[in-house]
């Protein structure tokens, strides 16, 4: 063989690999567009959605799209944090008093040290490691699938315009129509 011809064959080689590293870069960004999709879609179609929550939306989907690993690393870091609660704080039965009352009593706590300040995002933490926590102390066995299912109840409710809401208060679905739209054993111990 030719050093001409080793030179083409060596070419050929290279264009070869970087065709698959492209298509699989293309493949993937095809993933992460059709997961966001269906985000976009639901904002999208929002009459009042306003510029603001609109630009919050994108920037967690770019967020996400930067860590398209991020439910297989919840799950493990769900895991550790599992595993540590109790070899600090005690299996469930060993806990001081009634179980849900000391996750409640600590949840209480820092949202009130929230509400003095929202921006100490470690506080925001805090409900989320406590809201795990009691997830599965309380037998929760399937964080994905449930926080999946939880999303997809949310998605059927009927929720007040939120443009209307009196400022400084919640918004929560509306009751009536929610219960009407979603099978009754879809939301067995789902509130």
């Amino acid at each position: 063989m030719s050093i001409e011809s080793k030179r083409e064959a060596d070419y050929e080689r290279r264009l070869g690999e970087r065709a698959e590293m492209l298509d699989r870069a293309a493949d993937r960004i095809a993933e992460l567009e059709a997961q966001f999709a269906s985000v976009r879609e639901l904002y999208t179609n929002r009459i009042a959605i306003g510029k603001e929550r609109a630009m919050a939306i994108l920037q967690l989907e770019a967020q996400l799209a930067n860590h398209p690993d991020t439910a297989a690393w919840i799950t493990q870091f769900c895991i550790e944090k599992g595993k540590w609660s109790i070899e600090t704080f005690g299996p469930t039965d060993e806990l001081t008093g009634p179980n849900y009352q000391t996750i409640t009593d600590h949840i209480r706590k820092e949202l009130a040290e929230i509400a003095e300040n929202p921006f100490d995002l470690m506080e925001w933490i805090d409900v989320i490691f406590l809201g795990v926590d009691g997830y599965f102390r309380y037998d929760g066995r399937e964080l994905e699938a449930d926080l999946r299912r939880k999303h997809e109840i949310n998605l059927t409710r009927r929720w007040p315009d939120p443009t209307k809401r009196k400022p400084g208060s919640c918004t929560e679905h509306i009751r009536d129509a929610a219960i009407a739209a979603i099978p009754e054993e879809a939301t067995k111990g789902v509130e």
